[in-house]
């Protein structure tokens, strides 16, 4: 969901094994809303405003940033094609852009189709569709080759659409709303399945497991619960936290899911799960059983966000404690706190080859952290100043 809070608008870049700062990007006049990698080869980086406009920078070494204007409103979220050179931006103008990435031009302006602001989007997997949600409850389907509507999904959620996720496999929506329910929806007849319940309260974000077998959801009245997908059977409830569960998102690899949570291997038996909210404090959970196998203390606020590498071995979580920590993911053990930020942070993201590592904060600055990967007979780890790119 978009959270508009007035940071000041500067990108900078650090060697996160240091904390020294490399770089820094100004460019943006106004808050940053939202950020995200090319899914590529990680090299550029989009950003969303409340100034109206997107840019997209080029990491490698080019510091000036491509601008995209044409909103009429400040820019809420930020999604990017599965083959990556097209960007989807969702606006508070009601509207939601198509991007060329190489070009910074408009494709297509996907308009009419919201009577309130657009908040979330999502590509379908193979990229012909794009689904957007808004303020007022109403999910519309996009047929991105066209620019056109394809469908309308009307339900009362409540209120806003606080996410949306498509199965791997791309034949079933999911929608999660204020009302505590997720709805799944099959695209191929656009008939609604079911209504899954199980939450009190707003469900804050929902995710599939990368084999499109489980779908996990996290919300406000602090539990995390991971159904079977196909069936909506409830394997775990857990309600381990003592304020609300932020978000959730799945490993590559599937091996865990992060809410600051995930599913663990094939093997049910050995499934686990990580999460993280309000209380400051990480999990990780059988996700059969729902028993809790490890509390991870580390953070003094609530953490807002989780992250795992591409290669899964690394967890970065968020937090209102204005750091950002990493994780072995496979020990809970904290390896690194990284400090810099002067406001609390509330997103983090790797770029896809796992060597950056992107944070949003409260202080208005998105910052970028060199994450490279420690070599595995490193003896200092963390403490190694490495070098500067």
């Amino acid at each position: 969901m978009a959270r508009l809070i007035q940071w000041y608008p500067s990108v900078k870049l650090w060697d996160w094994k240091s904390g020294e700062e490399l770089r820094t990007i100004r460019g943006h006049g106004g808050a940053v809303h939202d950020v995200a990698f090319s899914p590529d080869d990680g090299t550029r980086l989009a950003t969303a405003s409340h100034d109206l406009t997107i840019k997209i920078w080029d990491l490698t070494d080019n510091p000036e940033a491509r601008i995209l204007s044409g909103h009429a409103g400040p820019v809420n979220g930020l999604a990017f094609h599965p083959g990556g050179r097209i960007l989807a931006s969702a606006g508070q103008d009601r509207t939601i852009k198509l991007w060329d990435v190489a070009t910074g031009r408009v494709r297509s302006t996907l308009a009419g189709g919201h009577d309130g602001a657009v908040l979330c989007l999502a590509f379908s997997p193979g990229g012909e569709t794009l689904a957007s949600a808004d303020k007022k409850g109403v999910v519309r389907l996009w047929d991105t080759s066209t620019g056109r509507m394809s469908q309308k999904l009307d339900d009362d959620h409540g209120g806003a659409v606080s996410g949306v996720a498509f199965r791997p496999d791309g034949e079933h929506l999911a929608t999660a709303g204020k009302d505590g329910g997720v709805r799944i929806w099959e695209l191929k007849t656009l008939r609604k399945i079911r209504t899954d319940t199980g939450h009190l309260r707003l469900v804050c974000s929902l995710a599939y497991s990368p084999d499109g077998k489980y779908l996990a959801s996290g919300g406000e009245d602090q539990t995390v619960i991971v159904r079977d997908a196909t069936g909506g059977l409830v394997i775990s409830a857990s309600e381990g936290h003592t304020c609300w569960v932020h978000g959730v998102a799945y490993s590559p690899d599937g091996h865990y899911l992060s809410t600051a949570t995930g599913i663990g291997p094939e093997d049910p038996a050995k499934a686990r799960l990580i999460s993280g909210g309000g209380d400051g404090r990480l999990k990780l959970w059988d996700a059969t059983t729902g028993l809790v196998l490890r509390t991870i203390y580390g953070h003094g606020a609530d953490v807002w966000a989780v992250a795992f590498s591409p290669d899964g071995s690394r967890l970065a979580s968020a937090s209102i404690d204005r750091t950002v920590k990493l994780w072995d993911a496979a020990s809970g053990d904290e390896v690194l706190t990284l400090t810099g930020h002067t406001g609390g942070v509330l997103g983090v993201a790797f770029s896809p080859d796992g060597n950056l590592l992107a944070s949003a904060a409260m202080d208005g600055t998105v910052r970028l952290w060199d994450a490279t990967p420690w070599p595995p007979s490193s003896p200092e780890r963390g403490n190694d100043p490495g070098a500067a790119r």
